[in-house]
C-alpha cells in the first residue's frame, strides 16, 4: 500500500511524457499522427507508468517499430503504399500490451 503514491506519480508522469511525445509529432506533422493517437498515448502511458517507468519507454518503442514492420510487410506485398494512411493506435495497442505482458523479461534482457 506504500507505493501507490510513488506508482501514481510515476504513471502519471510516464502519461505526460508519452504525451508530450506524441504531441510534438502530431504538431509537426498533422497527417502523420492524429490527435486521437496523442490522447491514445497519454492513457498507454499512465498504464504503462504505472507499474514502471521503463515501460513507458518500451511500450512506445515497441508500437513504432511494430508499426514499421507491418507496414514494410504491407508495402512490400502492394497492399498499401506509401500514399495510404495506415492507423497507429492498434500499434500503440500491441506496443502496450506487449510490454505488460513481457517487458520486464525484454528489460532484464537487454541489461536495464
Amino acid at each position: 500500500m506504500g507505493d501507490d503514491g510513488a506508482a501514481f506519480w510515476r504513471a502519471l508522469i510516464g502519461g505526460l511524457c508519452a504525451f508530450a511525445v506524441f504531441l510534438l509529432l502530431h504538431l509537426i506533422s498533422p497527417r502523420g499522427m492524429g490527435f486521437g493517437d496523442v490522447k491514445l498515448s497519454f492513457v498507454l502511458g499512465v498504464s504503462l507508468g504505472w507499474v514502471s517507468g521503463a515501460l513507458v519507454f518500451l511500450g512506445m518503442f515497441l508500437a513504432f517499430l511494430l508499426g514499421s514492420v507491418i507496414s514494410i510487410v504491407l508495402m512490400a506485398t502492394k497492399v498499401r503504399t506509401r500514399k495510404d494512411h495506415v492507423p497507429f493506435g492498434p500499434f500503440l495497442a500491441a506496443g502496450t500490451v506487449v510490454a505488460l505482458l513481457v517487458g520486464e523479461q525484454i528489460l532484464s534482457a537487454i541489461g536495464r
